[in-house]
């Protein structure tokens, strides 16, 4: 049963450096760079403004372009008070693109409360300037900004309108020729949107490295399943923009789709380089041994579970030598997990639940260390100084419990009773139902079972033998007389 710990409210998920060895991916299709300087972002105020003030950025309705006009001198105004010899350094000093989840907005709102110029609809203007600008190509906030945020909205049609029409009505006529669902179309145009914010240029421009940057990014940002797909580089190449020779698909475009244990180890984030390479040693030597399902889940198990939960509560560990408190907490933290879900309110509810998978990886780490001992008798230079003694004893690991939960959650109140013959009929329910004691001279021992199930197993019947289907075959009547 799963109980609620904490509540709280929306925060960044945090992405942590990445210690990961290069992808070759990545090296074999490098995402373009975005430079620190282009001519739209040192265009002085003066220049910038009535070219923001112009076709395509003017609004539909007039009410529309007064509250677009408000809010672009209300970011103008807040990015001119930042150090900076252009637009993007100065985006880059105010902060407000360091972190997506935080409110951007307080920052220029507050900047106007100084000054004192303020009305009521600043907070709802203010991201129709922001917006102005990054379609105008004059900043470019980071992938993980602007994967993550929540203002502006309207991106993907903002762009399509003023940065790169014809790009974006190919995509649209793909769409609708070829339908998906229309949250995956939305999620595809709005990141085919975010490498025109971050990168620049025109739909044409990007790149396959472009989109794998963007898929890895928001492998660490994104924590809804649908907003990493990947349908976004499909709609791409369907347009031509990769070319006819291109891979149609990222998984055709990743080819070898099996993990080395290398980078089943690198995607863990372990900080002790010495543990790190002693993981991927072990890995290689039972590679040949089990399948690829097996070794991953292995690798995740002594990863992540094991050596990076304890970096993440002793910081500084660099020893399979564990001290008792140490070990007893590990194996304490292993039996539960945490989970966050989101409430409807869009609030952050942490559940901690048991985990079914404890047994099986605390047998996993006292495999890895009585193999280790094992096999420093016979190549002591290379695994001997990483044998030390085993934190996890035979009798920690709840195999028999664990089989026992395993059995009554898959037995149902319709199994045979252990106590009654195969023939009979007992309802009796599985947690009720003691042990058969058969005798080799007569039928079971029914003095366990309870009065009523007495009843219910003597008035069963006996099933009628069904006579065999084989014997001596015997020929036909016209065979016979001849």
């Amino acid at each position: 049963m799963s109980t609620a710990i904490s509540r709280d409210t929306p925060t960044a998920p945090s992405v942590e450096p990445d210690r990961r060895s290069p992808d070759p991916l990545r090296l074999r299709f490098p995402a373009r760079p975005v430079p620190a300087d282009w001519p739209q972002t040192r265009l002085p105020a003066a220049q910038l403004l009535p070219r923001l003030l112009a076709a395509p950025f003017v609004a539909d309705s007039p009410a529309a372009e007064a509250n677009r006009r408000r809010g672009l001198r209300l970011v103008l105004g807040w990015l001119h008070e930042q150090p900076g010899d252009s637009w993007q350094q100065r985006w880059l000093a105010s902060g407000a693109g360091q972190d997506g989840r935080v409110d951007w907005r307080r920052l220029p709102i507050g900047s106007a409360h100084a000054t004192g110029s303020v009305s009521s609809f600043d907070e709802k203007v203010v991201t129709s300037g922001l917006l102005t600008l990054v379609c105008a190509d004059v900043i470019r906030p980071g992938l993980g900004w602007l994967l993550t945020t929540a203002t502006p909205k309207r991106l993907a049609s903002e762009m399509g309108r003023t940065r790169d029409p014809a790009g974006f009505a190919a995509l649209t006529a793909r769409c609708t020729a070829r339908p998906v669902g229309e949250s995956t179309t939305r999620v595809a145009l709005h990141r085919i949107a975010v490498l025109l914010a971050a990168k620049g240029g025109s739909v044409s421009e990007i790149t396959a490295g472009d989109c794998l940057e963007l898929l890895s990014t928001a492998a660490q940002v994104c924590t809804v399943p649908h907003q990493r797909s990947p349908y976004f580089y499909q709609l791409l190449h369907a347009v031509g923009v990769f070319g006819s020779e291109a891979a149609p698909t990222v998984a055709i475009l990743t080819g070898q789709r099996q993990l080395s244990v290398t980078q089943l180890i690198d995607r863990c984030g372990l900080s002790n380089q010495p543990i790190r390479a002693l993981l991927v040693e072990y890995l290689a030597e039972r590679q040949v041994s089990i399948d690829h399902v097996s070794l991953v889940r292995l690798a995740d198990t002594l990863g992540r579970l094991f050596w990076r939960d304890l970096e993440t509560h002793h910081p500084g560990i660099g020893s399979l030598r564990l001290a008792l408190p140490v070990a007893a907490a590990w194996k304490q933290r292993i039996l539960t997990k945490t989970t966050r879900r989101t409430r409807p309110d869009g609030s952050i509810e942490q559940v901690r639940s048991s985990r079914e998978s404890a047994t099986n990886a605390l047998a996993a780490v006292r495999t890895f260390y009585l193999d280790i001992a094992h096999w420093a008798t016979e190549d002591p230079a290379r695994w001997g100084p990483w044998a030390v003694p085993c934190p996890i004893k035979p009798g920690e690991i709840p195999h028999k419990r664990q089989a026992v939960r395993r059995k009554s959650r898959i037995s149902g109140p319709g199994s045979a009773c252990r106590s009654c013959p195969p023939w009979s009929r007992c309802s009796t329910p599985p947690g009720l139902r003691p042990r058969p004691v058969w005798s080799p001279r007569g039928p079971p021992n029914l003095g366990s079972c309870s009065r009523s199930v007495i009843s219910r197993c003597a008035a069963s019947p006996r099933p009628e033998p069904i006579p065999p289907t084989f014997g001596p075959r015997t020929r036909p009547a016209a065979h016979a007389a001849t």
